[in-house]
């Protein structure tokens, strides 16, 4: 007899294509990356029990969140031309850049976490969750990006936007069930690896770049 996973949570869906059981039921679809992304804004903790209990793919989070929102970011720079009459040259390395920033820091953290946090804790961040965890928060941070870019006259007010990333990021912590000695001291070092790396990559390239282009901007 075909057995099915259960679990006691609530928010629990499957992930497989819908398909009749012996009663002639459909399975429910998973949760879409897009509901589990905007339900973490509205409220965290509950956006992200989505993610990880219905079993979100990472590759969902990266193609239907993460890969456009760093699209947007990049188009972003070309505010540049209309604000400050920036050639476009400049804006598409500029936009370039940036798109390679985040996509580099994500597929970077990981890997780095095993330097700054015990293996066990950096075990539980290299999982499906962790994965779509870390994408939905480098989103969050270029969809501000984004903002902060097409909208100056509001950059005092967007400057603090990149708290509410962390705020995010905090609250998700609680599942990854990690001691709790360990918690603060693990979000610490991932809240450094999402927010100061893109920025670091972003700034290795503007030396890399003929005539500094991008730390010039």
């Amino acid at each position: 007899m075909r057995q099915e996973n259960t679990t006691p949570d609530d928010d629990l869906v499957y992930n497989d294509e819908q398909e009749e059981n012996a009663s002639g039921e459909k399975k429910p679809h998973g949760p879409s990356a897009w509901s589990c992304w905007l339900r973490m804004w509205a409220t965290p903790l509950n956006g992200f029990k989505r993610m990880k209990y219905g079993r979100l793919k990472a590759v969902d989070m990266e193609s239907a969140i993460f890969y456009p929102m760093i699209a947007l970011c990049a188009l972003g720079a070309f505010a540049d031309k209309f604000y400050f009459g920036a050639t476009v040259s400049h804006c598409l390395i500029d936009g370039t850049c940036k798109f390679v920033a985040f996509f580099v820091a994500y597929f970077l953290t990981f890997p780095l976490s095993r330097l700054l946090m015990r293996r066990d804790c950096a075990e539980k961040m290299d999982t499906p969750f962790g994965h779509c965890y870390v994408a939905a928060l480098l989103s969050t941070l270029c969809l501000f990006l984004f903002l902060y870019e097409c909208l100056p006259f509001l950059e005092v007010l967007l400057a603090f936007t990149p708290a509410y990333t962390i705020y995010l990021s905090y609250k998700g912590m609680s599942l990854f069930n990690l001691p709790e000695q360990r918690r603060i001291s693990t979000w610490v070092a991932l809240v450094l690896l999402i927010v100061a790396l893109p920025f670091l990559v972003f700034q290795l390239m503007g030396i890399l770049l003929p005539d500094n282009i991008v730390s010039k901007s």
